[in-house]
């Protein structure tokens, strides 16, 4: 058995070339073809990749969350570097580069001032942003200790991240309280979330910021009977309805 080390996120798809090269995808926004165990090269793409496969040329085929498919090939004869797709392409990856760039501090609770030893977390483990000496640094909740211990200094925080800093006056958004179910326990949730799957029912959705989307999209499809294919559909909304901290 081999393990395969590279990806910072969940690995959503794995194809297998015909020249015996993997290729996987996944929540990290990149495609990477395998050797010997080992990364070989890296494809970066705007969005989280669903699926990848492989034609008949032996190009490498790749579905992504922004309903997208792209090929990528070796042979430079195919190449379109100058083509408006290509171009497009590489525009898109950018701007998903540059989302988390900028961030304005002034938004982001003073941790010294106005959060330690005044705010508690919601829950054990908890994360968020705060800001320390003109800086963005995560902190974790710690029950058993009573206080944020710092996780380490954001690097690319981006625009959600601040927005974590809009709430009530202590600087911590307000929460909502689910009475739990069979899957989910009762407690205070960053968001419960109405979910209409086209039937005109609302499905209560709790759900937590920076929360692991795939295990709550994996519980709210077992609790409401659905199939599989509603899992990815699931984890999108979440992205877009949810802040990554």
């Amino acid at each position: 058995m081999m393990d395969f080390k590279g990806h910072s996120g969940f690995i959503f798809s794995i194809d297998c070339l015909d020249t015996g090269e993997i290729i996987t995808g996944g929540d990290d926004c990149t495609v990477k073809l395998w050797a010997d165990g080992a990364c070989k090269q890296t494809i970066q793409l705007p969005k989280t990749v669903w699926s990848v496969t492989h034609d008949q040329h032996g190009d490498i085929i790749v579905g992504t969350e922004d309903k997208k498919i792209r090929t990528f090939t070796r042979d430079l004869a195919r190449q379109d570097r100058d083509g408006p797709d290509f171009l497009e392409y590489e525009d898109e990856c950018k701007t998903a580069a540059k989302g988390g760039e900028q961030i304005d501090m002034e938004k982001l609770p003073d941790f010294k001032k106005t959060i330690e030893g005044k705010v508690r977390g919601k829950s054990d483990g908890f994360v968020q942003v705060f800001r320390e000496d003109d800086t963005a640094f995560a902190f974790m909740w710690s029950d058993a200790e009573g206080k944020w211990n710092k996780i380490g200094e954001v690097q690319n925080p981006g625009q959600a991240a601040q927005e974590t800093g809009q709430g009530n006056a202590s600087g911590v958004a307000p929460t909502t309280h689910y009475p739990g179910d069979a899957l989910f326990k009762a407690g205070e949730y960053d968001k419960v979330i109405d979910v209409d799957l086209g039937d005109g029912v609302f499905r209560k959705l709790p759900c937590n910021n920076g929360a692991n989307y795939l295990e709550t999209a994996d519980k709210f499809c077992s609790r409401e009977g659905l199939g599989r294919s509603y899992v990815e559909q699931i984890v999108a909304f979440l992205r877009q309805n949810t802040l990554p901290y």
